[in-house]
């Protein structure tokens, strides 16, 4: 599911460039309120037995008008935001708690927000898709240097998709997916490097075409392609569902 934001703030809002943590921030507040027990499971990435729970959910940058000076982005008229779940209760969560408390931007409150939650399923085994937050794929190694692969590597695309059918398989443990990630059009300018509570994180943008059973790729429309998706990575929008012999 999809719960589509417009924000209608009194003034300009006002945040670092950098600003995945608030709106994370402002995800496990609603999650919080609605079930605190979940939200502390989903926060910290387990249960009581020790079983890893993936976070099923993903949300795209603010979109609007805006101007950018000294690291800090003004957003000058109406902002909007998209949230995505396969959990429709974490976006009916995310929706509740909109309607009632509003939404915090910087110093700014914004009371005046509509919502729209939409059920937009992609149904095509083959999917030709624009990131529209970039898409994450790394590695750590024992040292706990962090390594970025890059679309001119194979692992970027090796990684993202094992990551994929992993998130898959916790909500499909039964399933015998399949899925493969292609550039379409990537270059040097789909580069983003942003940061995430200090720490640097790398990511691309560009076209893909994404195949596999529609049930993984309807997924991973919702949920995000890629790493860390629940910090605001892998969102993707549908150019085309195209017949794979297009391609």
């Amino acid at each position: 599911m999809q719960l589509h934001i417009r924000i209608k703030p009194d003034t300009a809002i006002e945040l670092p460039i950098n600003y995945n943590h608030i709106l994370q921030g402002l995800v496990y507040r609603a999650f919080a309120n609605g079930d605190p027990l979940l939200s502390r499971m989903i926060h910290d990435g387990g249960d009581s037995d020790g079983e890893r729970i993936f976070k099923h959910f993903t949300f795209g940058p603010l979109e609007g008008r805006y101007r950018v000076e000294d690291k800090i982005i003004t957003f000058t008229d109406n902002v909007f935001w998209e949230f995505r779940s396969y959990d429709s209760d974490l976006v009916e969560m995310v929706e509740r708690f909109i309607k009632v408390h509003g939404i915090d931007l910087g110093d700014a409150h914004c009371t005046k927000v509509e919502t729209f939650i939409g059920a937009y399923e992609p149904e095509s085994s083959n999917l030709y898709i624009k990131a529209r937050s970039p898409i994450v794929a790394y590695s750590t190694d024992d040292l706990r240097q962090t390594y970025y692969y890059t679309p001119e590597e194979l692992s970027f695309y090796d990684l993202t998709c094992l990551n994929a059918l992993k998130r898959y398989n916790n909500v499909r443990p039964d399933a015998e997916a399949t899925i493969q990630l292609v550039p379409e059009s990537v270059s040097d300018a789909d580069k983003v490097i942003t940061t995430y509570k200090g720490i640097i994180i790398e990511g691309w943008k560009g076209e893909y075409v994404l195949n596999g059973d529609s049930d993984i790729l309807n997924y991973l429309y919702q949920t995000g392609i890629g790493a860390k998706n629940a910090q605001g990575f892998g969102m993707f929008d549908i150019v085309e569902e195209a017949d794979p012999l297009q391609y």
